[in-house]
């Protein structure tokens, strides 16, 4: 790790892979690329509508253990390309770049495979990384944060159309558009009060702790676990079932359980920020907090921290692969601190 010499210089290391393990990461991921292709080449073909949902939709037919290794590399291909930008971020050198780059057709595939959400997950992630990395001036922060929520925005727009094609046929464009922005802007809130007003049956911390749940299902005893899926209401005369990540929480022990979740998650991002303020933080805790800050983000849809929290053991389990272990390399040298002069 790390650490100062004198109060005039520091050691600071240079990060990249290691040849020989990224080319494997690398085989392996265009590997899961052709795979997709083959088992999602005739429903691309012969359907109409967007590669999206043809490639999507042929996921739905496809064998248990395929669908296992295409679960698997749709963690493990999105957190390599984090690993190989932060190597590049930190270490501008061409080896670096082109590292990069050769991830982005799987990560395309990745995102061919996932739902709107893993897209802007991914946008978040690499938009922080940029800035907790390369530290630019305010200004430059707040016109990638306004590019961002517009890049996010059209993204949002035309994917609803896509998706809610054969939704609301009878309206024309501007009317379906104001029913997505309903839906997921105006709806999770107002449909969280008129559910919490119907009167519920707290479930003593199967949503909180779903993925314990679903341990103990496994090993010792049939336990039900809850769906990530929630119930449909009608609100306003739209069907919804986004109800912000309050829902989620509030389920188990009340109003009350949200105040202890939220509290304990602020303590634990603080805990990571502060982390990553350190004089040289681990390019670790920086990718890791550019991850988790989607979820944070997403609250006020749904939750995602407890309810995939077992794809959250697999992405962190990656990332601490990829960039705390011999598959990088640091190569250390000493640099004049001017700050110290």
């Amino acid at each position: 790790r790390p650490h100062y010499t004198e109060r005039r210089n520091r050691i600071q290391y240079q990060i990249k892979w290691n040849k020989r393990f990224y080319k494997v990461i690398v085989i392996i991921a265009y590997f899961f690329v052709a795979l997709c292709l083959l088992n999602s080449w005739e429903y691309i073909t012969a359907r109409t509508g967007s590669i999206w949902r043809a490639v999507r939709h042929s996921t739905f037919q496809i064998e248990p253990l395929l669908g296992r290794i295409i679960g698997l590399m749709q963690n493990m291909i999105p957190v390599a390309f984090f690993a190989s930008f932060g190597m590049w971020l930190c270490n501008p050198i061409k080896t670096n770049r082109n590292a990069v780059f050769l991830l982005i057709p799987p990560l395309f595939m990745v995102l061919l495979l996932s739902n709107r959400g893993d897209w802007f997950y991914i946008i978040i992630t690499t938009a922080l990384m940029v800035i907790y990395i390369k530290k630019p001036s305010n200004q430059t922060i707040v016109k990638v944060g306004v590019t961002g929520v517009i890049v996010i925005l059209i993204i949002f727009i035309i994917s609803s159309f896509d998706k809610f094609s054969n939704a609301w046929t009878n309206l024309d464009k501007f009317d379906k558009l104001s029913k997505f922005f309903f839906v997921y802007f105006e709806g999770p809130p107002i449909a969280f009060i008129e559910w919490l007003e119907n009167g519920i049956e707290h479930t003593n911390g199967a949503y909180t702790f779903r993925f314990l749940y679903a341990v103990f299902n496994k090993i010792f005893t049939e336990i039900e676990v809850v769906d990530t899926v929630q119930p449909f209401i009608t609100v306003n005369g739209i069907s919804t079932n986004v109800y912000t990540s309050l829902q989620w929480y509030a389920h188990d022990f009340g109003i009350v359980w949200v105040f202890v979740v939220e509290i304990f998650l602020g303590i634990f991002y603080g805990k990571i920020y502060k982390n990553i303020r350190k004089y040289q933080p681990s390019l670790f805790s920086i990718i890791l907090l550019s991850m988790l800050l989607y979820p944070i983000v997403n609250q006020f849809f749904d939750d995602k921290i407890f309810s995939i929290f077992s794809i959250w053991i697999q992405r962190i389990f990656w990332l601490y692969l990829f960039t705390e272990t011999r598959l990088c390399i640091r190569e250390y040298a000493c640099v004049q601190n001017k700050s110290a002069l």
